[in-house]
């Protein structure tokens, strides 16, 4: 039982290596490494024919690599796992290479340089949240700090001059191929391909409406599993790196598989998304916007406005529904008039965009907004 334990562990955290606790569907390294006894994982290691010498990081990855080489049947949550164990069973065949978009290193997949990326959980509630695993799981391919470090070693050997130690600087920028935070996701595998991430944001994959570019402007997100939900993911990967000093009090979004969400796209690619609750509910009592981000290059140039408009004008269409079926139940039967709506194409700067909000919400609602949330007494 203890080594199951053990076992379990550092599998988990192979699973979640180089993303945030957000996108794995696993703890967190740093989780996984507190609650380990190092005596216990060197029994473990010894157990399996292993050196139980060197750091906790070492014998986890080596008892893994023991692990998946043994070919025995993993857990089904360890997706990625599951993958590196059927290539190494495989007769031949060459392994699928990606090459990082940040440091330029070429990896293949491999227990040291492969985890479980999230795609998305169903909400509480949804009787799917704890069926076997409660997010959407796939392979994502990192680009760990040796990846890139051993790379540009090998070069310089291979070139036929004279070795000589990188400078410091030079050294720090190979051994740190980030994102801000987090170790850079190179690529992802959806439908049994690996995508790199330009191509996941572009959408070229079967379904995803790629491949002969995107137009700008808006992509509603489809509800449940799909490639639009994992370019949501991707950017919002993104927006909690912090590689950018404006984005270090960005909250992660609570991306759930049914939540109503759109991309905006931009020059090809998506560039940013917005998630929203348009109608309320028991959670939300007003129509929300629950997340907003856009990539730092794309900005200033209308894609968030863009995303805005485009929610006050739905919700607002929605409100004038909600209110003329009111005035039909009460019998009065008067249409609405004068409330002109945002519509998409619209040009409005800010102020005129705050000047239209108090427009969106219907009085049906306000009025039952005042009947469930008491205004305190002055």
């Amino acid at each position: 039982m203890q080594a199951q334990r053990v076992g379990g562990a550092c599998m988990a955290w192979a699973s979640s290596r180089g993303l945030p606790s957000q996108l794995a569907c696993h703890k967190s390294c740093e989780a996984v490494l507190s609650s380990l006894n190092k005596q216990e994982l060197r029994s473990f290691c010894s157990a399996l024919g292993l050196s139980n010498e060197g750091s906790t990081s070492q014998m986890i990855l080596a008892a893994v690599e023991r692990l998946v080489d043994r070919q025995e049947p993993l857990p089904p949550e360890y997706v990625s796992l599951n993958y590196v164990s059927s290539l190494s069973g495989s007769c031949g065949g060459e392994l699928p290479s990606l090459r990082c978009w940040k440091c330029g290193a070429s990896l293949e997949p491999c227990v040291k340089n492969i985890a479980d990326f999230q795609v998305g959980s169903w909400p509480p509630g949804d009787s799917r949240r704890w069926r076997s695993c409660e997010s959407v799981v796939i392979p994502s391919l990192i680009c760990h700090a040796e990846c890139a470090r051993n790379r540009g070693l090998e070069e310089e050997e291979g070139s036929g001059e004279a070795v000589r130690s990188p400078s410091l600087p030079k050294l720090q920028r190979r051994r740190s191929c980030r994102v801000g935070e987090f170790a850079t996701i190179v690529g992802l595998r959806w439908e049994e391909r690996w995508m790199g991430l330009q191509e996941v944001l572009m959408l070229q994959g079967e379904g995803g409406g790629g491949g002969a570019g995107l137009d700008d402007g808006l992509i509603s997100v489809p509800p449940g599993p799909c490639l639009q939900r994992v370019a949501l993911q991707v950017l919002n990967w993104f927006s909690m790196s912090s590689e950018f000093a404006g984005d270090s009090n960005y909250l992660p979004a609570r991306v759930y598989l049914t939540r109503r969400a759109k991309l905006c796209c931009r020059g090809g690619s998506v560039v940013g998304f917005i998630t929203y609750t348009d109608s309320p509910d028991k959670h939300f009592l007003l129509p929300t916007i629950n997340a907003i981000f856009v990539l730092p290059h794309a900005r200033g140039k209308g894609a968030c406005r863009e995303m805005l408009l485009d929610f006050v004008a739905s919700v607002e269409g929605s409100g004038e529904r909600e209110e003329e079926e009111e005035e039909e139940r009460e019998g009065r039967g008067k249409s609405v008039t004068g409330r002109p709506a945002a519509r998409a194409g619209t040009r409005m700067g800010i102020e005129q965009l705050l000047l239209a909000l108090p427009r969106v919400l219907p009085p049906a609602t306000l009025k039952q907004v005042r009947r469930e949330v008491p205004c305190s007494e002055a």
